[in-house]
């Protein structure tokens, strides 16, 4: 609570003194010589009244007694007229204020000056007590002086105005003396300073001038200590420099690299809002309009549909602190312009994450084209054994109703003549010439493979009764059974006997139902080829 007062004062001294360092320092000096030149001015006038007092009472008490055999006369005989005359004598002495003189208890006279006799509180006295002239042990009187105040204040402040004058000018010269000596030895050194660190400094500036006189004081140890850390400084700045040059011209190289590279770059904070991209980038996702800072990376229009799935993504490698990849089929309006990339989250730090984006759709087609041809016959472009049995199971897994599914066990007769009498030639395009001949046999969704050699396979998708399955059968058998007229001008005959073996049980496997259509087919062999038998069905 007492500091509260004096910081209050040092703030206020602080907005008002002056902004030089030369000026405050004189003013402080100044200020502070005159608050102890009046403390040193009140301390000596109180000392100088209560000597001047100790010296009246002194002088008023030896005045006293140069009227005491007079005194003892008046107070014996009781004689007011001479008692006047004492009075009126001590009374022409400016120190005495008031006098009076007293016989037996009574007063014999009494006078006192305007200021005396207005005064209300308690008065400085001089009591003298008289004796009788002929017993000095009898007391017949006593002789009162009152001191002069106004006298002992003139007489006081007499002295003190001599006093405060000798501390005036002494105060003055001291202070004159200290200011002078302060902005000689110190002020104007650091002023010089303060201006030669405001001048415009290159790295070839001279190094500051230590002042002379001060090589080996505190001034001099600060140049030194400046000159120290402006060449630290200048050190640091060229290092900066050189640095920051460096920099500039690392990221020109990076950023021509990444403005130049197919691979699509995006950094995102954790929340995966878009912090920067590249410009491949924005080509790879083809989107519509370039994204702006904040976007939702997951929730841009080519990747909305998988939101989820990159948010899961995200999330992992954040947590996981790893990279995750996945593929990501971008939505296209075609078949022929399907597009597919390859995204790689990646974690930069605790706070950032790198995606990486790379177009696979090359990759794609081609791992789609080699699957493909290992689902096909190369022969005839139909389905082999294995794209029939991954078919099958795609049409079980997705749930086929009983009774819309039927399988065509399709075996050719005298095939093996044909390969005899008119070579392998020939045979491959009568095995090509039945593959056409089936397909247009069949609706566009069946499905139509070759198994092996000479055993084709077809699948009849919601066909219904059981019939309808044989009447395909039977046209299927019919056009087989018409001559083939070859490229090379010969002619091939050959037949057809078909196995067809429905699905009426939710329980019929794809083996199930291919062994029965075989079991079937080779029933329709043994009754004299060139047949369609139906195998019998399981329990509905």
């Amino acid at each position: 609570m007492i500091w509260a007062p004096i910081d209050s004062l040092r703030r206020l001294a602080a907005r008002t003194a002056p902004r030089s360092l030369v000026l405050r320092a004189t003013a402080l000096i100044f200020a502070l010589a005159l608050l102890l030149g009046l403390a040193f001015a009140l301390v000596s006038a109180r000392i100088v009244e209560r000597r001047e007092n100790t010296r009246l009472v002194n002088q008023l008490q030896q005045l006293v007694l140069t009227v005491e055999n007079t005194a003892e006369i008046a107070c014996y005989l009781h004689d007011q007229t001479l008692a006047r005359e004492i009075a009126t004598g001590l009374m022409k002495t400016d120190a005495v204020g008031g006098v009076r003189i007293s016989a037996g208890g009574v007063p014999l006279y009494q006078s006192y000056r305007g200021t005396v006799a207005a005064a209300r509180g308690p008065l400085t006295k001089i009591v003298q007590t008289i004796h009788s002239p002929f017993d000095a042990h009898s007391t017949v009187g006593t002789v009162t002086l009152y001191l002069s105040h106004a006298h002992l204040w003139a007489r006081a402040w007499s002295f003190t105005r001599f006093v405060l004058a000798i501390l005036a000018a002494e105060v003055l010269v001291i202070s004159a003396g200290t200011a002078l000596v302060v902005f000689v030895v110190v002020t104007d050194p650091i002023k010089r300073l303060s201006v030669e660190l405001h001048r415009p400094r290159t790295s070839d500036s001279p190094a500051l001038k230590v002042p002379s006189g001060n090589e080996a004081d505190e001034l001099g140890q600060l140049v030194t200590d400046v000159n120290t850390l402006l060449s630290n400084l200048d050190s640091l700045v060229s290092a900066e420099r050189t640095l920051r040059i460096q920099h500039e011209l690392s990221d020109r190289k990076l950023r021509l690299v990444l403005n130049q590279t197919e691979l699509g770059l995006v950094i995102m904070d954790t929340q995966g809002k878009l912090q920067s991209w590249n410009p491949a980038f924005v080509r790879l996702l083809a989107l519509e309009r370039e994204p702006h800072e904040g976007d939702l990376f997951s929730r841009l229009p080519p990747l909305a549909q998988r939101t989820l799935q990159i948010d899961n993504m995200l999330r992992c490698a954040l947590l996981g602190a790893q990279a995750y990849e996945a593929d990501l089929e971008l939505p296209q309006q075609s078949e022929a312009s399907r597009r597919w990339v390859e995204l790689s989250v990646n974690p930069l730090g605790p706070d950032q994450l790198l995606g990486v984006v790379h177009d696979i759709t090359e990759r794609k087609r081609s791992v789609a084209a080699a699957e493909a041809l290992a689902m096909r016959d190369a022969l005839t472009g139909l389905l082999n054994r294995r794209g029939l049995d991954e078919a099958l199971v795609r049409l079980f897994a997705g749930g086929a109703e009983p009774g819309t599914l039927a399988l065509l066990a399709i075996d050719l007769d005298w095939f093996k003549e044909v390969n005899d009498t008119l070579g392998h030639a020939a045979g491959d395009e009568v095995l090509r010439r039945v593959g056409r001949v089936i397909e247009s046999a069949v609706r566009a969704g069946d499905i139509v493979a070759r198994i092996g050699g000479d055993e084709f396979v077809t699948v009849l998708l919601g066909v219904g009764h059981v019939h309808r399955a044989g009447k395909i059968a039977d046209d299927i058998v019919a056009r087989l059974a018409a001559p083939l007229r070859l490229e090379s001008g010969s002619w091939a005959h050959i037949g057809a006997s078909i196995g067809v073996a429905q699905a009426y049980a939710s329980e019929d496997s794809p083996a199930a139902l291919l062994r029965r259509a075989d079991t079937a087919m080779y029933t329709a062999k043994q009754t004299g080829r060139g047949r369609v038998c139906v195998a019998p069905t399981t329990a509905v």
